[in-house]
């Protein structure tokens, strides 16, 4: 049996439902999730009985050539794939678990490096959107050196393309977050680095034991029944959890970010690199809830806002209408701190929840690490190894008080300051910088 552990947003872990689900109740009045971590029987058997309930018209579906690779080793080296097709997710879990949780619903699956990515999303036609086009444009030039065969369909991003470039992208903020903290991928290689470095925990994907899933799906019916199939609360927009055996994962649904009016390509994008970022965030080394959650969202809305500063739809309350200028933060911030209405660095550290965190709030976090991620990474890497450790399994006030004790070590260890002199030389940064 396949047992899902699920961290929500109350305050007590630290998973999947966090932010979508005080944002789903504000703008779609969904089901809002405890914070607590529960065990989940998966319905998903190994051994179940597939090849009986399976239709051989969706397998066949399913087994569809990518025309980007031809499924040929050779164009998979040159494109960084591990494969193409089906390959376990993790431990008792099938790239044919998840189509049959679908209803045979074909899916196209890629294994990277780093992450193994299923996806359902079908053909996007471009909205004549001049800021997506122009990084659609630059992405998929830096796309087409990784595949011999590349003729993209004329202002379209077709399935197999949708797909290539989400592991493209995941694939890069990966490497990018390494970098920022100081960190190298050998690190974590147990053959490469036989002894680990202080901090460093024992699996290969920065502490866990296997890759990161990403799932994209069209329909938040597909969400929703995965979510029913391994025992969740059903589910639309999106899930975070962790895995057995080792492994982290998220899905996400195209119709569920469409569902808050937002159409773009670039909206799902900046969703899926935001929430990419948490979770990489809290799989080093297992350590979930640990990291405090001001710099978990910080580094996810700063992710987001990098590829397109209109879209961070895991800030909870800010989400904007089309054609505004709200998504400018930087002014905003400015404001707050001209009139002192910036919370303080240390009310942050004591937050467990994003249920805590009010809108403009996200502004401030976003603002404060993202003045942080301009340190060397020799001290983002101090400060991050400090945090990224296990929590004990202690009530919750306990908890609490432990997250911001490394908080407070950490930041006097990477900074050389408090939490206090920081709020100072950032509110001093931010009103010699931003716009009023």
């Amino acid at each position: 049996m396949l047992l899902v552990q699920r961290i929500s947003s109350s305050a007590s872990s630290s998973h999947s439902e966090e932010r979508g689900l005080a944002w789903l109740l504000a703008r779609v009045a969904l089901l809002a999730l405890s914070f607590v971590v529960a065990a989940a029987p998966l319905a998903l058997a190994q051994g179940a009985k597939r090849s009986a309930a399976q239709k051989p018209a969706a397998r066949a579906a399913t087994e569809n050539v990518d025309p980007y690779t031809r499924g040929k080793r050779e164009a998979l080296d040159k494109a960084g794939y591990v494969a193409i097709g089906e390959f376990p997710l993790t431990q008792g879990l099938h790239t044919r678990d998840v189509e049959e949780a679908l209803g045979n619903v074909p899916m196209r699956w890629v294994e990277t490096e780093h992450f193994r990515i299923g996806s359902t999303l079908t053909t996007y036609g471009f909205q004549s959107d001049p800021q997506e086009e122009r990084r659609l444009k630059d992405d998929l030039a830096q796309l087409k050196s990784r595949f011999e065969r590349f003729s993209p369909p004329e202002r379209k991003l077709d399935p197999w393309l949708r797909v290539h470039l989400a592991a493209w992208r995941v694939e890069r903020l990966y490497a990018d977050l390494l970098k920022r903290f100081g960190l190298v991928d050998e690190e974590f290689d147990p053959e490469r680095t036989p002894e680990r470095p202080p901090g460093i925990g024992t699996g290969r994907y920065l502490g866990m034991e296997h890759k990161f899933v990403v799932l994209l799906f069209e329909q938040d019916a597909s969400l929703g029944r995965f979510c029913r199939r391994i025992g969740w609360a059903e589910l639309q927009i999106y899930g975070r959890w962790r895995l057995p055996g080792g492994a982290m994962g998220i899905a996400l649904s195209a119709e569920g970010v469409r569902g808050m009016n937002f159409d773009l390509d670039a909206a799902l994008t900046s969703f899926l690199l935001g929430e990419t970022a948490v979770m990489l965030l809290e799989g080093l080394n297992e350590n979930l809830a640990a990291v405090p959650i001001w710099f978990r969202y910080g580094v996810s809305h700063a992710y987001a806002r990098e590829f397109d500063p209109r879209w961070t739809l895991t800030a909870t309350g800010t989400t904007r209408e089309f054609g505004d200028d709200s998504w400018k933060w930087e002014p905003r911030v400015g404001r707050l701190v001209a009139n002192d209405a910036a919370c303080a660095w240390k009310a942050m550290s004591a937050w467990i929840s994003t249920d805590q965190i009010r809108p403009q709030e996200h502004l401030v976090m976003w603002s404060r690490t993202s003045w942080l991620l301009k340190r060397k990474p020799s001290e983002l890497r101090t400060f991050l190894l400090g945090v990224a450790q296990p929590l004990p399994g202690v009530p919750e006030a306990q908890r609490i008080e432990l997250i911001d004790a490394r908080t407070r070590e950490s930041c006097s260890k990477a900074f050389g300051r408090t939490l206090e002199e920081l709020d100072a030389e950032w509110r001093a940064w931010v009103a010699k910088t931003y716009p009023k």
